[in-house]
C-alpha cells in the first residue's frame, strides 16, 4: 500500500497554491497618492488618506523624525521644514515625481480645551485683512479688504515667505496643500494665497479644521479654488468653531463621516459650537476613519455613486440647526 502511495505521488504530484508576497503599502499609506481630479471617487478618497499620512509626518515629535519620515517615504523636502519664530508651528514643502505637497501642522498644544478657548479669544477672533495679497494678482483690490480670523491670518504670514519661495522654485508641479485642525485653517489662507497671488491651481485637503472667514471670504475662495475638500469625523469640535452667530463660515465641500467609517447623514451634521466629543479631533483617529472609509468604498463602490454628495454635506452643514 505504500509503494502504491509513492508512485501515485510521483505520477500524480499535488500542486501547491503558490503563496503571494507580501503587499507593500498602497501608495496612500505612504502619502503618495496624489489624485488630481475633482469628482468625488475611489481617487479623491485615497487622497484624502494620503493627505491623513502627511498629517502624520508633519507633526512628529521632533523636526528629524519628521525629515526622516518624509525621507523614508520618497519625499525630498524643499529648503528644510519651516518653523518660524513666533508661530509655534510647523510646515513643509516636499517633492514626490511631478507633484509638490505643503503641509502645516496642527496644534501643538495637547490641551484641547485650552486651543478651543485661544481660538475664540477676543484677540484671536477679531478678523484681519488679508493685505499680503499681491497687489499686481487678479482681483487684488477686491481680495485685500477681505477680512479674515486674526489669529490664523498672523500664523500664516509667518509661513508665507518661505512657502511661497519653495513653490515659486518648483514651477511645473502638481500643488497639493494639507491639513489638519489650526494647520487646516493655515492650509485654507495658504491655498487662496497661492491660487490669487500666483496663479496655480491648488488642491487642497483638510480635516478638523475651524472656520476661517465669513461669507465674502467664502464666495472668493469658492470663486478661486477648484477643489477643496474637507473631512470631519463623529461629533469633533472644532469644525464648529468660530461660531455662526459671529459671521463665520466654512468653505468647500464636506466629507463627513462617523467614527466607523461610513458616511454621516446629512441631518446628523452638527453646525453650532458645544463641547462636543474632543476624542473625535484626534488627528491618528482621523487617518484610521478614513482609512475605513476607503475600505468600504473598495468593497462598495456605489457609495460613491452621488457625485453631489460632498456639496449636499456641505450646503446641510451651513442651514443645520444643530
Amino acid at each position: 500500500m505504500i509503494r502504491i502511495l509513492l508512485c501515485a505521488s510521483l505520477l500524480f504530484p499535488t500542486f501547491r497554491v503558490q503563496e503571494a508576497p507580501p503587499t507593500q503599502d498602497p501608495d496612500e499609506k505612504k502619502g503618495q497618492f496624489l489624485g488630481s481630479g475633482e469628482e468625488f471617487n475611489l481617487d479623491m478618497v485615497r487622497t484624502m488618506r494620503s493627505m491623513q499620512e502627511h498629517v502624520q509626518m508633519v507633526s512628529r515629535r521632533s523636526q528629524k523624525e519628521c525629515e526622516d519620515s518624509l525621507k523614508e517615504n520618497g519625499f525630498t523636502l524643499v529648503n528644510g521644514v519651516l518653523t518660524p519664530e513666533g508661530s509655534g508651528g510647523r510646515a513643509y514643502v516636499a517633492v514626490y515625481q511631478n507633484n509638490l505637497v505643503i503641509a502645516f501642522r496642527g496644534s501643538k498644544s495637547a490641551n484641547a480645551k485650552e486651543f478651543t478657548s485661544n481660538i475664540l479669544s477676543d484677540l484671536d477672533i477679531r478678523r484681519k485683512k488679508m493685505d499680503w495679497i499681491s497687489g499686481e494678482s487678479r482681483n487684488a483690490g477686491q481680495y485685500r479688504k477681505i477680512r479674515v480670523h486674526r489669529g490664523f491670518a498672523m500664523d500664516y504670514t509667518r509661513f508665507r515667505t518661505g512657502v511661497l519661495k519653495a513653490v515659486n522654485e518648483n514651477p511645473k508641479k502638481n500643488l497639493f496643500v494639507f491639513g489638519h485642525s489650526l494647520g487646516a485653517a493655515l492650509a485654507s489662507l495658504c491655498a487662496f494665497d497661492i491660487e490669487v497671488s500666483l496663479g496655480r491651481d491648488v488642491h487642497l485637503y483638510i480635516s478638523g479644521g475651524p472656520r476661517v472667514g465669513g461669507d465674502k471670504f467664502r464666495e472668493a475662495f469658492e470663486a478661486e479654488i477648484k477643489l477643496c475638500v474637507r473631512m470631519t469625523v463623529g461629533d469633533d469640535p472644532f469644525p464648529r468653531i468660530p461660531p455662526r452667530k459671529m459671521g463665520y463660515t466654512h468653505v468647500g465641500q464636506l466629507l463627513a463621516l462617523k467614527r466607523d467609517g461610513t458616511i454621516l447623514p446629512a441631518a446628523g451634521i452638527k453646525a453650532n459650537t458645544s463641547l462636543g466629543s474632543f476624542a473625535d479631533h484626534n488627528n491618528k483617529l482621523y487617518r484610521d476613519v478614513v482609512q475605513k472609509f476607503l475600505d468600504h468604498c473598495r468593497k462598495n463602490p456605489d457609495l460613491l455613486k452621488d457625485k453631489k454628495l460632498l456639496h449636499k454635506a456641505a450646503g446641510a452643514e451651513r442651514v443645520s440647526k444643530e
